[in-house]
C-alpha cells in the first residue's frame, strides 16, 4: 500500500516536472554569411600582438532575408548572434598557433559602435582545420539590419603558422520574430 503511495507520488511529479520543463521556441529565421579574410594569416605573425583582419563593406541583405521569411522590420524585434566558424579556405591549415579569438562587428565607418558578436577564447591545441566560435548575447539590429556593415576579426595567437593561411570566416545571426 505504501509502495503504490509512493509509486504514484513519483509518477505524479514526474509528469509535472517534465512539463513544466518544456522549453519554449524562440520563432525566427537564421541570416547566414560567408566572407574571405581580406588577405592571409601570415607565417609571420608575433605572438606579443593581437592580429586584426577587417572586412568591409559586407551587405546584410536584411530585406532579403525578411522578404524570404514573409518579415518585415518592424517583425523583427532583434537579431542575435548564434554561430560562427574560422576556417582555412584549402582545409590544409592547423589553427594550432591560434589561442583565442574575437569576432566584433560595427555600422560602416563607426568603429566606435564595435559590438562582439563571437569568441573563443583557450582553444586546444588539437583544434585541427576550422575555430568553432560561440554567439555573444547583443542585439545588433541596429547593425545588421541596415544595409552594410564591417566585421572585425582579432586573433591572439601562442605561436606561428608554417606558412600563410588563406582563410573565411561562415557566420550566422537569429532573427527573432516573436518572444
Amino acid at each position: 500500500m505504501i509502495t503504490n503511495k509512493y509509486f504514484f507520488l513519483f509518477l505524479l511529479s514526474t509528469v509535472a516536472l517534465s512539463n513544466w520543463h518544456c522549453s519554449k521556441k524562440i520563432e525566427g529565421f537564421d541570416m547566414v554569411y560567408r566572407r574571405k579574410f581580406p588577405r592571409d594569416i601570415p607565417a609571420s605573425v608575433s605572438t606579443l600582438l593581437s592580429h586584426n583582419f577587417v572586412i568591409e563593406n559586407i551587405p546584410t541583405n536584411a530585406t532579403a532575408f525578411y522578404a524570404n521569411n514573409a518579415a518585415t522590420d518592424a517583425d523583427v524585434l532583434k537579431i542575435l548572434p548564434k554561430t560562427a566558424r574560422i576556417s582555412a579556405v584549402f582545409n590544409d591549415a592547423d589553427f594550432v598557433f591560434v589561442n583565442r579569438v574575437y569576432v566584433y562587428v560595427y555600422p560602416v565607418g563607426e568603429p566606435s559602435k564595435k559590438t562582439e558578436v563571437f569568441y573563443r577564447e583557450d582553444i586546444p591545441l588539437n583544434t585541427g582545420t576550422a575555430i568553432n566560435l560561440t554567439g555573444g548575447v547583443a542585439d545588433v539590429k541596429k547593425i545588421i539590419g541596415g544595409s552594410d556593415f564591417t566585421m572585425e576579426v582579432r586573433l591572439d595567437v601562442r605561436g606561428q603558422p608554417s606558412r600563410n593561411i588563406e582563410t573565411a570566416i561562415d557566420f550566422s545571426f537569429y532573427a527573432v520574430t516573436k518572444d
